[in-house]
């Protein structure tokens, strides 16, 4: 059930959700530069609806402790004949090329999030560009069947 790489897949970007943010003052040196930066990531399918959502977390840390903490989803719903042509006994495949699309649009989201909420305090902060391209390394399979919650 892999689609072909030249296979044009029709989605469409239906929301974007600011789960979490919070910033940690006391953690922040202004005289230590930079920060380590930390991405996770999680996938979500909604069934009825037909939707993806790319979840990122992004931790910007100074001396192993949270500076800025954001959590972030994009929501994707798929053409349904794509998501038909994927689903074979209510497992519904999702290849890693689509994925990790997704995932470049969620993290560019993240970075536009971070931009328009940090405090005149971290100024200087920004998501820079991050290769997400190994972050996914397969298609992965969602059982329908056993989906809990809905995005």
């Amino acid at each position: 059930m892999r689609s072909k790489k030249s296979d044009k897949i029709s989605f469409q970007l239906v929301s974007i959700t600011t789960d979490e943010f919070a910033t940690f003052k006391e953690n922040y040196d202004p005289e230590k530069k930079g920060f380590e930066i930390n991405l996770g990531l999680d996938i979500r399918v909604n069934d009825d609806q037909m939707i993806v959502g790319m979840f990122t977390r992004i931790i910007f840390e100074q001396k192993s402790k949270p500076v800025l903490l954001l959590k972030s989803g994009c929501h994707f719903q798929l053409d349904p004949a794509f998501w038909e042509s994927q689903t074979t006994d209510s497992m519904l495949n999702l290849p890693v090329d689509l994925l990790t699309h997704f995932l470049v649009i969620a993290v560019g989201t993240a970075r536009g999030i971070v931009h328009a909420k940090k405090p005149a305090w971290l100024s200087d902060i920004l998501v820079p560009t991050l290769n997400v391209s190994t972050m996914i390394k397969e298609d992965i399979q969602f059982n329908l069947q056993e989906l809990e919650e809905a995005l």
